[in-house]
């Protein structure tokens, strides 16, 4: 971050702090569970952890959104799934926070505390009406969707004024016009509750509609409303750090199992003496150095391009498509930095690390699962990184 945290924040990472090591017991419950129940939320949200990045005409901190790095890779030590939602839901603040000012009336109007799910991928193509767009279609993926009250979604629009193909666009809809579909069996990140939502014909007025380009063009409306250069940082060179982070912290939960399980853990006898520590032996050393390595590298990539994000908009630059590219790659690495420190605790478990009450193991599941996300694949983020510094054309998105 750019300053020192305020006293708020300060605040809010306690009590984030506390309720991690609450989550660590809670965390199988959550898995079986394929969701958050909403106790568990509940828990999450006493924490102040949804304000931070809200407007503060709505009753948040509008803090600048490196803050949510620190308090979600704490959150995620103790429960990955409960972080990966909170990592969603709790950016939609911001993102709604660059919306026209009705739309946010909308969300905030009668209740600042709404609960905000989402699923961005543009899958679907709008049927443009008078006054608005009617949508229907399905959307996959869409964490915390069932302790929601509205939902953030992507599709694609017909350019009708410059007649120039399809533009891609977020929109907000109540979840009373929501139908959600439960699939969510997944191997990792099992407690996210990413379910499939189905539309079906339902409108949405034109102030709940905002382009991709409008939402990263460094002059939002929701940035003239709030009078804050927070709300003009690209939405891709905000949202996928928070996401990222959860990785990290998740292995970081790992790392802290590890080191505690292998303190007491003795060698059996079967293919080396019995009654040996662990821990005595070099590569199970090495491997907990690797991961603890890994870890901080990538909380310190992320870090530093938000830092840097964050002064390109409070001092008018912007940034640059080489920086938002790297912007892209860094958050892939990050995640690919948490995969690696993962496998290399994971391969020194042993039998015990097996079940699926074990804490490595299921870290293990949950960062895999987490990088298998589009938006922090190393290959398609370095493929575009990599074609931008040897000077071809750019495909993808920054």
């Amino acid at each position: 971050m750019d300053t020192v945290p305020t006293l708020e924040e300060e605040t809010i990472l306690a009590a984030v702090q506390t309720v991690s090591m609450q989550l660590k017991d809670k965390a199988l419950e959550i898995e079986r569970a394929r969701r958050v129940p909403e106790e568990v939320l509940s828990l999450v949200k006493s924490t102040g952890i949804f304000k931070l990045v809200q407007p503060k005409k709505f009753g948040g901190l509008q803090a600048n959104p490196a803050i949510m790095i620190e308090v979600l890779s704490q959150l995620a030590t103790g429960c990955a799934s409960t972080a990966w939602v909170s990592a969603v839901c709790g950016l939609h603040p911001w993102m709604i926070g660059t919306f026209p000012l009705a739309a946010q009336q909308d969300i905030w109007g009668d209740d600042p505390d709404t609960f905000v799910s989402g699923s961005y991928a543009p899958s679907t193509v709008a049927d443009p009406v008078s006054g608005g767009i009617r949508v229907t279609g399905v959307w996959q993926f869409a964490s915390g969707c069932q302790n929601a009250d509205w939902a953030l979604l992507g599709t694609r629009i017909p350019d009708e004024v410059q007649n120039s193909g399809l533009y891609p666009a977020f929109f907000l809809v109540p979840m009373a016009e929501v139908t959600i579909e439960d699939m969510w069996h997944a191997v990792g990140l099992a407690g996210s509750g990413s379910n499939n939502l189905h539309l079906d014909n339902v409108f949405i007025p034109d102030h709940r509609v905002m382009s991709f380009a409008d939402m990263s063009s460094g002059d939002s409306p929701g940035a003239k409303v709030h009078k804050d250069f927070v709300y003009n940082i690209p939405f891709l060179s905000v949202v996928p750090y928070s996401i990222a982070s959860v990785g990290l912290g998740a292995a970081k939960g790992a790392l802290d199992a590890f080191v505690d399980i292998t303190s007491e853990r003795e060698t059996r006898g079967g293919t080396v003496d019995g009654g040996q520590k662990v821990g005595g032996f070099p590569i199970v050393q090495s491997r907990v150095a690797e991961a603890a390595a890994s870890i901080e590298t990538g909380l310190g990539l992320l870090r530093h391009d938000l830092k840097a994000n964050y002064d390109a908009a409070k001092f008018g630059n912007g940034l640059s498509v080489t920086q938002r590219i790297e912007n892209r790659r860094n958050q892939a690495m990050a995640m690919r930095l948490a995969v690696q420190a993962v496998d290399v605790l994971f391969s020194c478990v042993g039998g015990a690390g097996l079940l699926l009450d074990h804490p490595v193991q299921r870290a293990w599941r949950d960062v895999n699962a987490a990088a298998r996300h589009a938006g922090l694949n190393w290959d398609v983020q370095s493929t575009l990184s990599g074609r931008h510094t040897l000077g071809y054309d750019t495909v993808g998105g920054y």
